[in-house]
């Protein structure tokens, strides 16, 4: 495997004690997330024929969990991540099941439905904040762009997989069948992940509610993390709208089946991939700013021709350019927000930082249900805004240099 010239490798990387699993149940976890997230609008639509309903749904199953995110990011550093990325992915296949079980009963209906979600909700920050903060901490510091980098492209590639299986079960073995195929996936998930061992967790004689208070202070108090805060969520929302206008559009206007939607995220996601672990070569200290946001207004311009002139064609040509752009993104800005923050608080500030920038995409599809009822091509047209709006914020909160030397000063967990 190719070294760089400070002599790090992805080989090295994979031999850190515990990574290998720990990116391979990253992975099944978030393969059966890209599955859900086609799935679950492809089932609202087919289901009750609403794309506001589906929006609403995409935005029920997210949003409460990431507003307690400061109290999942303490518990995460005081309680130990395995265990609550196990609870996360149970109670995720858990009320898929029910869902499931209920429709095949003739029960479900939609406030049912989005009872199940709310619930799902609640554990999301303890699922991809606990893993996201373990890369770090399994990582040496002088790996962290190559973890930062493997990171992204294990997203990448779920986003292959997973959107592609989602689209073709769906169109096999039916809605209910391909749900209960991504709770088989986050069962999965979870045998993967046991066993891992975990640095020992600090003894502390404060309770939670101080410790989230703690992280959300670090948060807004640090000027990288305040950025990101008021700039990468009105970006999401970006992908929050798509996921909506996407399947409406390929469905309605084209005329083309489910298989076809999965395999159109399916080619972003294997762009993203690639650039992703190309990204990974880099040095990224010092550039972040310059390249997050080129890649964040360059999708916004995409977006905006594919809005301009929608087909079939141009929906695979742009999302594999927005993908191609995706992953450098990702890489910097993982990078950055790890430089800024001590890692006796990575737990809670990963945990309220990425929950406040994701927010946006539930927000989004809440945003964008009703905006793609009335016409699918406004909903990509509002998704290039939110992107360049977001790119712009960023570009002038963030600080220059994007990170001072001295942020990247980090103390061992204890």
């Amino acid at each position: 495997m190719a070294r760089t010239a400070d002599g790090t490798s992805y080989r090295e990387l994979l031999a850190t004690p515990g990574f290998g699993r720990l990116a391979g149940s990253s992975l099944l976890a978030r393969v059966g997330g890209q599955m859900w997230g086609v799935a679950i609008v492809l089932y609202v639509l087919e289901r009750f024929h609403s794309p506001s309903l589906a929006g609403l749904t995409v935005f029920i199953s997210l949003a409460p969990g990431l507003l307690i995110s400061p109290l999942a990011g303490a518990a995460l550093d005081r309680w130990g991540r395995i265990r609550l990325i196990c609870v996360d992915y149970v109670l995720g296949a858990a009320t898929l099941v029910g869902v499931v079980v209920m429709a095949a009963a003739g029960v479900l209906t939609v406030p049912s439905l989005l009872v199940l979600m709310a619930v799902s909700s609640l554990t999301v920050p303890l699922g991809f904040a606990g893993a996201r903060s373990l890369f770090p901490i399994l990582a040496p510091s002088h790996l962290w762009d190559r973890a930062n980098a493997l990171d992204s492209a294990i997203y990448s590639a779920s986003n292959v997989a997973g959107p592609a299986l989602a689209g073709v079960l769906y169109v096999a073995i039916g809605g209910g069948g391909t749900l209960l195929v991504v709770a088989a996936v986050w069962v999965a998930a979870v045998f993967a992940v046991l066993g891992i061992r975990e640095p020992a967790r600090r003894e502390t004689d404060r309770n939670v509610l101080g410790e989230a208070w703690d992280g959300l202070r670090e948060t807004f108090r640090n000027p990288v993390l305040r950025a990101m805060s008021l700039s990468i969520p009105i970006a999401n929302a970006s992908r929050g709208v798509l996921i909506l206008a996407l399947p409406v559009f390929i469905l309605h206007d084209l005329h083309r089946g489910p298989d076809v939607v999965g395999f159109a995220w399916s080619v972003g996601g294997l762009a993203a991939l690639v650039s992703g672990i190309l990204a990974g070569r880099l040095a990224t200290l010092g550039k972040e700013r310059r390249l997050i946001g080129a890649c964040m207004i360059g999708q916004a311009a995409v977006l905006a021709g594919l809005a301009a002139a929608p087909s079939q064609l141009t929906v695979y040509a742009a999302l594999f350019l927005t993908g191609l752009l995706n992953g450098p993104q990702d890489v910097a800005l993982f990078s950055l927000r790890q430089r800024s923050v001590s890692t006796a608080l990575l737990g809670r500030v990963l945990a309220i930082s990425m929950s406040l920038n994701f927010l946006g995409q539930p927000i989004g599809s809440a945003i964008g249900g009703p905006l793609v009822a009335g016409s699918a091509r406004l909903g990509m047209a509002a998704s290039a805004a939110f992107l360049a709006v977001g790119a712009v914020l960023l570009w002038v909160l963030l600080p220059r240099p994007a990170l001072a030397q001295s942020s990247t000063t980090t103390v061992a967990p204890s």
